[in-house]
């Protein structure tokens, strides 16, 4: 099996939009084809957050901030094919 990209999902503790989407990016079909979920808890110990995470749900891949709140689950995986795309021309 491919070795997917992460997609980071950062979300903040009690947060019930951050479950909500979750739980709509592990349901997506095309996302899951893509890239592999990771899910970090904002404040865990240890855990460096890129500056421009403030607050869950973010969606973060390859470094850059890709979506915050609940996905339209076919922007997000378009936005993220053209920047495997990208990463694949170089």
């Amino acid at each position: 099996m491919e070795d997917l990209p992460t997609l980071e999902l950062d979300v903040s503790e009690g947060c019930t939009s951050c479950i909500r989407a979750e739980r709509v990016v592990r349901a997506c079909e095309r996302l899951q084809s893509l890239v592999r979920l990771t899910v970090l808890r904002l404040g865990d110990p240890g855990l460096e957050t890129p500056p421009q995470v403030f607050g869950g749900p973010t969606f973060v891949f390859r470094g850059v901030l890709v979506g915050l709140g609940t996905p339209d689950c076919a922007k997000l995986a378009h936005r993220i094919e053209e920047m495997v795309g990208e990463t694949a021309g170089r």
